[in-house]
Parts: C-alpha cells; sequence; structure tokens
C-alpha cells in the first residue's frame, strides 16, 4: 500500500541521514546545522503537515537542520522504547502518555522541561494549566501535548426534528436527557434517546456523584458506591427507552457499528475529536451537531484531555534547541495554520482563534467543544498515573453488562467494579 511504502521509505531515508548527520554535527567548533532528530506517529495527512511546518522551521532557522522519523502507529512504540532505554532516542519525539507515560517518568527516562519553561524558551502562559497535568508526573513537567479532547454528546438533529422535540444544550440536566429520551422512544418505538453509554460517559457520571478512580498521585480510590448508583441509572434507562436494552445493543458498540450510525438513537457521547468522522457516516449523513455532556458546566465529571505530548529526548545534545522547536510547534499561529487538527485541537487559546476561520462548520463544532470543555473542567481523574489502570474500560463495561442483564445487583456490580481494578493495580505494582 502507498502509506506502507511512503512509512518504509521515510524510515530508509531517516536512517541514512543520521548516519551521514553524525558526521556532518562533527564537534563542537563545527560550522555546520545542529542537527536534530524528530519521531512522530500518524496518518499521511499529518506526516505531510508536520514536514511542512519542519520547513517553515528550517527556513527560520537556517542554524538547525531537522530529520524527521516518522511512521504508522504500529510498531511506533516499541522502536521508541528501545531508544530510550539505549538513550538513542530522538531530540524531539510524540509520546503515548495513556500508556506509557508514567513508567518512563519513574524510572527516570524523561527529560524535564522546568528550565525550558522557566526560562521562557517554552512559553506556556496561554496554555491550559489542566492540559499539562496529562504530560506531568509527580509534580514534574515531562511533556507539552500536541492535541486536546474529550467526552461530549453528539446529537442527529434529524430525529429531533421527527419526533418534535428540542435539541440539546450546554445547559441540559439529566432529567432532560432522561424526558428526551422517553418522548424520542414514545413518538418512534423503534428509535431510543442516547446509544448505550461508552465507559467514560460511566466515569463521568460516576465523578459528579463524587466517585473518583485516582487521585493526583495515582492512588485508586473507592469509587464503588458512586458506579453502583450510575448502574442503577442505566438499568431505569434501559427500562424506559431512554437508552436500547442490552440485547438490541448489543454487538453494535464499536465505534465504527453502533446504534448512533445506523440512525436508531438521537444521542451518542463520544471524544470530540471524533465527530468529524463519526456524523459523516451516520446513515442518510444527516445534519449533527455537538453539546456538553448534562451537568458538566456545574457538576464537572468530563474534562478536557491532552494526549500525544512533545517530549524532549533526555539523551539528546541539543536540548535548548529542541526546546525551541517545541515552543514553535505549539505555538507559532504559522505552524498553527499548517498543523490545523492534525494531533486533535491546538492548546493554545490563540492558536485555536488563528485557525478557526480556515475551518468548515463541523471541524467547528470539535473547536467549540474543547472550548467548551476547558471552560468545564474542575479536576481531572489521575487514572492515567495508576498502575494496571488498562483493565479500567473492560471491567466498567462487564460490570455494567453484568447488572443490566440482571445477574447482579447495581450495588454488586459497583462494588465488583471496584474491586476487580483495586486488584489489578496491585497486582501491578508487583510487577
Amino acid at each position: 500500500m502507498k502509506k506502507l511504502v511512503v512509512a518504509l521509505l521515510a524510515a530508509c531515508a531517516v536512517s541514512s541521514a543520521f548516519a551521514n548527520g553524525a558526521k556532518e554535527q562533527g564537534s563542537a567548533g563545527s560550522s555546520g546545522p545542529i542537527e536534530l532528530r524528530m519521531s512522530w506517529w500518524g496518518s499521511d495527512s499529518r506526516h505531510e503537515a508536520t514536514l511542512k511546518a519542519l520547513d517553515l522551521y528550517m527556513q527560520r532557522n537556517p542554524h538547525v537542520k531537522v530529520v524527521a522519523e516518522y511512521q504508522g502507529f504500529n510498531g511506533y512504540h516499541d522502536k521508541l522504547i528501545t531508544q530510550i532505554y539505549s538513550g538513542t532516542e530522538p531530540d524531539l519525539y510524540q509520546l503515548d502518555n495513556n500508556v506509557y507515560f508514567a513508567d518512563l517518568a519513574m524510572t527516570d527516562r524523561l527529560t524535564d522541561l522546568k528550565p525550558f519553561i522557566d526560562q521562557g524558551i517554552i512559553n506556556l502562559d496561554d496554555y491550559p494549566k489542566d492540559a499539562l497535568d496529562w504530560a506531568t508526573y509527580n509534580g514534574t513537567v515531562y511533556g507539552v501535548p500536541s492535541g486536546l479532547n474529550g467526552p461530549v454528546m453528539y446529537y442527529n438533529k434529524a430525529i429531533f426534528d421527527k419526533t418534535g422535540v428540542a435539541y440539546p444544550t450546554d445547559d441540559w440536566t439529566w432529567k432532560d436527557l432522561e424526558e428526551a429520551g422517553k418522548k424520542i422512544h414514545a413518538a418512534d418505538p423503534n428509535l431510543y434517546g442516547m446509544k448505550e453509554p461508552s465507559y467514560f460517559l460511566v466515569e463521568a457520571m460516576m465523578r459528579q456523584k463524587g466517585g473518583w478512580i485516582a487521585d493526583p498521585t495515582g492512588a485508586i480510590q473507592d469509587f464503588s458506591k458512586e458506579m453502583g448508583e450510575v448502574f442503577a441509572q442505566l438499568n431505569e434507562w434501559r427500562a424506559n427507552g431512554v437508552i436500547p436494552p442490552l440485547d438490541v445493543s448489543a454487538g453494535r458498540m464499536s465505534q465504527n457499528d453502533n446504534l448512533f450510525l445506523s440512525g436508531k438513537v438521537a444521542i451518542e457521547v463520544n471524544h470530540v475529536a471524533t465527530f468529524p468522522m463519526q456524523s459523516a457516516a451516520v446513515v442518510g449523513q444527516p445534519p449533527c451537531a455537538v453539546a456538553m455532556i448534562p451537568e458538566s458546566k456545574t457538576a464537572g465529571g468530563v474534562y478536557m484531555l491532552a494526549s500525544m505530548p512533545w517530549t524532549i529526548g533526555k539523551g539528546g545534545k541539543h536540548k535548548e534547541e529542541a526546546a525551541k522547536l517545541l515552543n514553535f510547534l505549539i505555538n507559532d499561529p504559522d505552524a498553527g495554520k499548517i498543523l490545523m487538527t492534525q494531533r486533535g485541537v491546538p492548546g493554545p487559546t490563540h492558536i485555536r482563534e488563528a485557525i478557526t476561520p480556515l475551518l468548515s462548520d463541523v471541524e467547528k463544532q470539535v473547536i467549540n467543544g474543547v472550548n467548551g470543555l476547558v471552560e468545564c473542567t474542575k479536576r481531572i481523574d489521575y487514572e492515567f498515573l495508576m498502575p494496571g489502570s488498562a483493565v479500567i474500560e473492560n471491567v466498567i463495561n462487564e460490570e455494567s453488562s453484568n447488572t443490566g442483564y440482571g445477574l447482579k445487583t447495581p450495588q454488586q456490580a459497583g462494588m465488583d467494579c471496584y474491586k476487580r481494578i483495586k486488584d489489578a493495580v496491585e497486582a501491578a505494582k508487583k510487577k
């Protein structure tokens, strides 16, 4: 495939360029350009945009030569982790903070960015503080996330129009959602208000009730009571048509095959960055729009999350130059207009404002959604700092199904959810 060929050719070119670069860079007194290696993963469109931004940077900074190392997601981190542990990682690289960040920070494999932030080389004055938490460990900032995201409601306007129900607003309560769902189902028994909730919506509802999975140190919290209350609410909604019964949703809950895409439910809660793709995939391509999750403006529970931080290689020889390049990628308006939303919605407000006029109407809804999430963020759940956290999604989904099918009471499912996740955390700590 063309994409694979491009990635392989790029990898070969990088290997050759890096080998030659070691000679070109020479001693400290060499008059040749400073060479920075930079790596990332992504699609062809992300590669093309990033390479164009790097060309602009090198035009403005002729003393720097950036050698790009890029590929698809598969195999990227296997290679990167090997490089990090051998001290041969790139000067600047994109990292998956949801999986690898805590382990690398705990073992002192990442560069502390504080000196560059304090000197103003990396300017974070216009960067959301909560976004930095996603690349911060024990108070130390190790990266700057390149994109913002988070869960919102997508809604199918055609279903609301057909059933005569008013569109959702950012000020909706859960009671508003429940009443809308009942009216939609009453108007057409083949339609339902909302798709079976994903684990991150279940978590959001739990947090609004006061339950949190982890504290800022990554220590697990007892959320069993609040989780049980959410499971009880979902069972009630399955019974009155707000969400479909589990046997209707069964086998139709994936990203590419679900009842929102087939036009059978009016609302889906999903991450805002996927809205353009998901809304375009709805049967008949009806107009769709975005609204905040109910009560998030007043009770929080949902939050803006930040991903793919730019991280400076700990073994690099030109950390200050790498910091300048990082700052360019996140703060320069011209770079922002090239990169657009290739890594999610940009963090700095001035970059979001700069690219908004260039976006399609659908893409503008993504920007508005992230702006709303930033405003609604009151606290984040630090489950990503918790060892063993990879089990959370499956455990929540399984226990929700167990109580939905009547195999457990909601309260028992909530307790078992907490216990299973706690056991996984304790087992991970012993490894």
